[in-house]
């Protein structure tokens, strides 16, 4: 395991054990199984996969949806409120830390690049909180040695005029290579991202901003995942495993530009998108063993097989990003 990786689950393991984290789980679990609640904003907060964020942007629209949709939301009371504000809030001080370096070398891109700002720009449903964590503060010193940074500093050396680049293109810019990911599909990768990635070494100024772009992609990437896992840390007690005994199917390991992705079919099986999961099984005596984000999951039924589920996976490079192949040609 990465040097990342071992701060990152020595993080986790400290989560596991403050007291806070005990109720943030029973309420969490109260929110999952109370029908007052599990009906109607228990399963539309978890559905916006955006971790605490989607049930309370979900509580503060209540009012709304009730007025004009016939659905009921039952608002969430002081105690669920309380806690679901305060992992939202430990999470997104986490994204401050770790991006802080952002703050001094590229400040217009430092908002951005945190996957919270696309759903909460104002910072409305956000309170600056004090985090005294010999391990958060051992990790956040590791993901500062990143890779990402080391090439956005590099390049801005030789084109410093990319630092007046606003807030406003940067949001652009990323947002419109998410897109084209998005419309690549599970399997491909857009073919500019390939191409960028091949000039990634060049010294010409497309070449530099492109490469800075797709650092502060790959940091994007890195921090909704490492969100993803500190959530499933405080609403649950394990993680999910896909091993021998769940795994029937084995149809796609596959790499392109932008990483790992696996398919396989399972007997049985819920997931939502995001989701952290872990995979431990053999393939032709090779131990696959590798930490996942859920890009999809779907049910299918026959007379002759029964159920299955097909989960698409991205595989998680040693910083936990799921665009693991995206700076592998680049360099510092």
């Amino acid at each position: 395991m990465s040097e990342i990786r071992n701060k990152l689950f020595d993080l986790t393991k400290e989560i596991g054990s403050l007291s806070i984290r005990n109720d943030i789980l029973a309420n969490f679990e109260r929110i999952h199984q109370d029908k007052k609640f599990q009906s109607n904003i228990g399963y539309l907060g978890r559905g916006k996969q955006s971790q605490f964020m989607g049930y309370l942007q979900i509580n503060e629209q209540s009012d709304i949806i009730n007025k004009k949709t016939p659905i009921r939301i039952t608002r969430l009371d002081k105690e669920l409120l309380d806690s679901f504000t305060y992992g939202n809030n430990y999470i997104r001080k986490i994204n401050s830390l770790c991006l802080s370096p952002l703050l001094d070398i590229l400040p217009n891109a430092y908002s951005v690049v945190d996957p919270y700002w696309f759903i909460d720009q104002e910072k409305k449903m956000y309170s600056n909180i004090e985090l005294q964590s010999e391990k958060l503060d051992e990790f956040v010193k590791q993901f500062h040695k990143t890779k990402p940074f080391g090439l956005i500093m590099s390049r801005l050396k030789l084109a410093p005029d990319l630092k007046r680049i606003d807030k406003k293109g940067f949001a652009m810019g990323i947002y419109e290579i998410k897109k084209s990911i998005a419309k690549a599909g599970f399997e491909n990768c857009p073919k500019d991202l390939f191409e960028f990635g091949l000039r990634s070494n060049s010294k010409s100024l497309d070449a530099l901003l492109n490469t800075v772009f797709l650092a502060l992609l790959y940091l994007n990437s890195s921090i909704e995942c490492i969100d993803q896992l500190i959530f499933q840390k405080f609403t649950s007690n394990k993680l999910i495993t896909l091993d021998e005994k769940s795994i029937f199917n084995v149809s796609n390991m596959s790499s392109n530009a932008l990483g790992k992705i696996y398919e396989l079919s399972i007997a049985d099986g819920f997931f939502f998108g995001g989701e952290i999961i872990l995979t431990n099984f053999k393939l032709n005596e090779i131990t696959v063993k590798d930490f996942c984000s859920i890009y999809g999951a779907a049910f299918n039924f026959s007379q002759d097989f029964g159920s299955e589920t097909k989960v698409m996976l991205r595989v998680l490079d040693e910083n936990f990003s799921a665009y693991g192949n995206l700076l592998s040609s680049a360099h510092i």
